[in-house]
């Protein structure tokens, strides 16, 4: 293959793949500007004195966007949201169950 159409295919798989990095990437840049916002932020000047107090009193709330979900173990039920319930596809009985192996090997 040449270097050209290498490079083609390349910027091609970057491009397509857009919809999956580019929110990842802004959700970054948004949290290291917000946690660095007394500083400037990633790429901007350092704010003066008065700037600090304004931003002080702002007073802007930080949003947590961490989010804590319980482990479910085999057999038991989980809560989803909207108030929907799962059960837990392995129970006692398919988990006792032997599985065959993948592959072309037996």
């Amino acid at each position: 293959m040449d270097p050209v159409t290498k490079d083609i295919v390349r910027y091609l798989i970057v491009i397509l793949s857009a919809p999956i990095w580019v929110p990842f990437a802004r959700t970054l840049w948004r949290d290291f500007n917000a946690a660095l916002r007394r500083e400037g932020g990633l790429l901007g000047r350092a704010p003066s004195a008065l700037e600090l107090q304004r931003l002080d009193a702002q007073g802007l709330p930080e949003v947590s966007r961490m989010v804590s979900e319980p482990i479910v173990r085999p057999g038991e039920q989980r809560q989803a949201k909207l108030g929907l319930r799962r059960v837990a596809k392995a129970t006692a009985a398919s988990a006792a169950t032997t599985r065959k192996p993948r592959g072309f090997r037996k």
